[in-house]
């Protein structure tokens, strides 16, 4: 038996439970899988990483795995319901009209010019210093993503490679 440690995201910690099967997997023994059970799920983050270690302890008949392997994890992915576009919290204003809300501004052409235009949106789950948007934006939509607290609605901004 090996006990092999990983660090897991916050949002994948909620879909592990102690005993859980996992699968692990190292190049230096292609094709090869290994499964294991969760021996321990730390209470607390990193607070350099801000990931949750995990421990899996994993049979080691033939004693292919040694100590110091590198190996990867296959975790549950939670499904998502929809595809949602996910901006930098950078991007996200309060609009004048509703200080308890949030808006974007999105970036739109016209006559010849590239306009700032505010956009109400409803907001979803964190990722980082990314947020996705629920509600007000389309996969695709073109956002200012620096000194949108500094634009007004209708400004003309340029756009930065």
């Amino acid at each position: 038996m090996i006990k092999v440690v990983f660090g897991v995201p916050d949002v994948i910690l909620q879909n592990l439970k102690l005993g859980s099967s996992l699968t692990i997997s190292t190049e230096a023994i292609r094709g090869v899988q290994f499964q294991g059970r969760i021996s321990r799920i730390s209470p607390s983050a990193d607070p350099k990483s801000r990931v949750f270690d995990i421990e899996i302890h994993v049979p080691n008949p033939r004693q292919q795995l040694k100590v110091g392997m590198i190996a990867a994890l296959e975790l549950p992915t939670p499904k998502l319901k929809q595809a949602v576009p996910v901006v930098p919290l950078t991007s996200i204003v309060r609009p004048k009209d509703d200080p308890k809300g949030y808006a974007v501004f999105l970036v739109e052409e016209q006559a010849g010019k590239t306009l700032a235009r505010n956009r109400k949106v409803r907001l979803g789950e964190a990722y980082g210093n990314r947020i996705g948007v629920v509600e007000g934006l389309r996969v695709g939509d073109r956002v200012v993503v620096n000194g949108a607290s500094l634009i007004n609605d209708g400004d003309q901004v340029r756009i930065l490679p």
